[in-house]
């Protein structure tokens, strides 16, 4: 993947976006011209985000 120097501060950019509930596609639309190199990123950013935290069952924490 070709980025130019813009590339991590606009990922940056979109990647606190997206923690402030705004979706990957309207993230996306303002970045046209990154989108391509952009849109697997915030993507899993989101997925990150989304998904239930890991907590051991009471055994678990037992035998630790």
């Amino acid at each position: 993947m070709v980025v130019s120097s813009d590339y991590y501060q606009i990922f940056d950019e979109c990647a606190d976006r997206l923690n402030g509930g705004e979706s990957v596609h309207d993230c996306l639309k303002s970045y046209p011209e990154f989108s391509n190199n952009l849109e697997p990123l915030p993507k899993e950013v989101d997925e990150i985000r989304t998904q239930k935290i890991f907590e051991p069952n009471e055994a678990a924490k037992t035998k630790g």
